[in-house]
């Protein structure tokens, strides 16, 4: 789920790791209006179906439903589903099994809910049901508008808000929802008699129709016009539950089961869609979990708005209303049944446009990421966008002590879109993250520092450390697809907030450069005065420069309170024991190095990255931090806007919590995005007066995304942890190329 959004964006194309195959060319999305995740999974809940007054409806429903253990029950509730889709596709959302999905809006409801699975991203000014027009664009209308004009939209719908939610004031492809009759150009005998039939069957609501004509209605069209984006959403469900009654909610989920075999039925009967259309089914909503809330859905902050009615029963809004279910089948869903992830439902909108071959990044750069793990690979490959790299995959092996590793060398990228970055990762600790970072298919992945938890004066020791790192099974697989390039800091150095006085740095440097496969002839090996480096990557106009300064080797001594001071008043405001130095001059770069920064910053380049072991932009937290060497600090502020940077930006690791900065600077806004630790946290999270993000202390790591086909270029940040939620999201646009 999103826990902080702040903003700063880059996209790029994904990695080519098989033959691409030609992506299914249609799409189907249903909705099942507010079934609970318990009853698709598990079947008849028993102490619900208590609340039913009549014995004899309560022993025919359980004649009907119930059975041995959950699969029986499920089976006989939903069969096409478990018999069909779940042998056939993939699942998300029995929370007994270790596969969740929630909502990323705050409300709990219907039409955000809708929102967001069609747009891919939770819109909180949209509080209410009401049917105001959706002033943001869904996936529907993105493909019918597509420049290629390959795509053919339609949507159906029981509920008569549909066409707000799809803003038909702005869209002319077909919404029929409601009771609206066939709206489509000479519709078919059977359509028309669906006309003269809902005129005359009535429904139990006022604007809610049966399902039975919605399916009825979209079939005919499909039939007729042959759309290849179709959307059709059931509401009965829903308005059952909303009314109370178990029995009716059950049978409208058996009969949108049946609904669901017909369509399916239809679409592999008709040659443009057998075998060559993915379905992809999922609910707006969770519901409560007991007797007396499992009709309601509503969060905490609706009870104090839309849903005000509840708040006397429900003070703390209804639990479970946030849980919600997908599950998909098709040519580019994996056969799995039920997934064991974590998910969120703004990833439906990019999920189905990835379905189609497109790069879901084109519609929107601030939406859920696909949901990989029901994913073929050949559906993650874009059609539009050609392979990562026409570079041969060139592999390497490097000496690590008495280990050799299989790498692939930075100098075989060719582009650069994706960025992965992390630090701080205990080799003695499990390290989950790096499966999580494979799914997100970095072109490159920079380690920030604190890499190996060395803290040693015995090199074997410290080789060692590094060779447990290598030998992470999930890290190895890694680096040997993927370019890992790093820095060091204090740990990885040597020693606890160590600088200039650690006695074998000049050992410790050549051990790290071992790890990460520097070649024995490079400038980065020969240099007396410290690690220090940069990669100018990519081709012209679209060239990504990243500089990793070395802030140990030649930094002089901190300057530390008194163990009283530290104890009574930083310790209590969770600051470290550092202070600003009092030396004027005081440096970590050394000024060798600060005349290689200078030129570097100087370098014409697209984007600008400063990979820095420890914070650049906080302005006080008692750790180590440019900050307590204020004379480098201001000299890179000054160097910024010397050489007008409007193109660059920092990364950054050490702290053991992740969060993002801003800070601005003779009238330059500075942006920094900080990713600690990959298995260490610290959970005193220390004030930070330029934080614009929660502050997270759990394992993460951070994904830079550029989108090279936006003007000007836009960048995405986000970081994120170990059950794939995105943690802080940050967009940056970047308004020029330095000269």
């Amino acid at each position: 789920m999103f826990k902080s959004i702040v903003k700063l964006y880059i996209l790029s194309a994904l990695l080519v790791t098989s033959p691409v195959l030609q992506a299914a060319d249609n799409l189907v999305v249903v909705t099942l209006d507010g079934l609970r995740w318990q009853e698709l999974f598990h079947g008849l809940d028993e102490k619900l179906l208590a609340t039913e007054s009549n014995a004899a409806v309560r022993a025919g429903v359980l004649q009907r439903f119930t059975g041995a253990n959950s699969a029986e029950k499920r089976r006989k509730l939903m069969p096409f589903v478990w018999d069909t889709l779940a042998k056939k596709g993939s699942m998300i959302g029995d929370r007994t099994q270790n596969s969740k999905m929630e909502l990323t809006n705050q409300w709990w409801f219907s039409y955000p809910g809708y929102n967001e699975i069609l747009t891919g991203k939770a819109d909180d000014r949209i509080a209410s049901n009401a049917a105001k027009m959706n002033d943001n664009v869904t996936i529907l209308e993105w493909l019918h508008t597509h420049p290629s004009e390959a795509y053919t939209a339609a949507a159906f719908g029981s509920w008569e808000v549909f066409p707000a939610i799809l803003n038909t004031q702005r869209n002319d492809f077909v919404v029929n929802a409601g009771f609206t009759a066939a709206n489509w150009d000479q519709p078919s005998p059977r359509a028309q008699w669906l006309d003269a039939l809902q005129a005359t069957v009535p429904s139990p609501w006022f604007n809610v129709r049966l399902d039975a004509f919605t399916m009825g209605y979209a079939k005919e069209y499909i039939a007729q016009a042959t759309p290849n984006v179709v959307y059709i959403a059931l509401g009965e469900t829903d308005d059952f539950a909303h009314d109370g009654d178990y029995v009716q909610y059950l049978l409208a989920a058996q009969r949108s089961d049946t609904l669901l075999a017909d369509l399916w039925s239809l679409l592999q009967s008709h040659p443009q869609y057998a075998n060559n259309t993915n379905m992809l089914i999922t609910v707006d909503h969770g519901r409560g979990v007991t007797p007396t809330s499992w009709q309601h859905h509503a969060s905490p902050d609706a009870m104090d708005g839309y849903m005000a009615q509840l708040k006397t029963e429900f003070p703390d809004g209804i639990t479970g209303a946030n849980e919600v279910w997908m599950m998909a089948m098709g040519p580019d869903i994996e056969a799995q049944g039920i997934v064991q992830t974590a998910a969120t439902l703004d990833q439906i909108a990019s999920t189905a446009l990835t379905t189609l071959g497109l790069d879901y990044r084109k519609f929107a750069t601030d939406v859920g990421q696909p949901l990989y793990p029901i994913l073929k690979q050949n559906a993650t490959e874009p059609k539009t966008i050609s392979p990562k790299s026409e570079a041969p995959s060139a592999k390497v092996t490097t000496t690590l002590g008495d280990q050799s590793y299989i790498i692939t060398p930075i100098d075989s990228l060719l582009n650069v879109s994706r960025i992965g970055f992390g630090s701080c990762l205990h080799e003695d600790k499990p390290q989950p993250l790096w499966e999580v970072v494979q799914s997100y298919q970095p072109d490159l992945f920079v380690l920030l520092g604190d890499n190996v938890y060395g803290d040693t004066e015995d090199m074997d020791e410290l080789t060692a450390k590094y060779q447990k790192l290598a030998e992470k099974p999930k890290f190895a697989e890694l680096r040997q697809s993927t370019p890992v390039i790093g820095i060091w800091d204090d740990h990885d150095y040597g020693a606890n907030d160590a600088g200039n006085e650690y006695p074998l740095k000049a050992e410790s440097k050549q051990i790290m450069l071992d790890f990460f496969g520097e070649p024995q002839d490079s400038v980065r090996r020969q240099r007396a005065d410290g690690a220090y480096t940069s990669y100018m990557l990519g081709e012209t106009g679209q060239e990504v420069h990243i500089i990793m300064p070395d802030l140990r080797y030649n930094r002089g001594a901190l300057n530390s309170v008194g163990r009283l001071e530290y104890v009574t008043q930083r310790a209590p405001n969770q600051q470290g024991p550092y202070s600003p130095s009092a030396i004027s001059g005081a440096s970590m770069l050394g000024e060798q190095q600060w005349q290689w920064l200078e030129q570097e910053l100087a370098k014409p380049a697209d984007v600008k990255i400063i990979a820095s072991s420890i914070q650049v932009l906080s302005e006080f937290s008692g750790w180590e931090a440019w900050h307590n060497f204020p004379a480098d600090q201001q000299r890179l502020f000054d160097l910024i806007e010397q050489y007008d940077l409007n193109n660059l930006f920092f990364i950054s690791g050490d702290i053991h919590w992740s969060e993002a900065m801003q800070r601005t600077e003779k009238g330059r806004t500075l942006v920094e995005v900080t990713s600690s630790g990959m298995t260490e946290e610290w959970k005193d999270i220390s004030p930070n007066i330029h934080r614009t993000s929660d502050a997270f202390a759990q394992a993460n790591f951070g994904m830079i995304t550029i989108d090279w086909e936006q003007s000007p270029l836009v960048i995405d940040i986000t970081i994120v942890d170990q059950n794939r939620e995105t943690l802080i999201h940050q967009v940056l646009p970047i308004s020029q190329k330095n000269k």
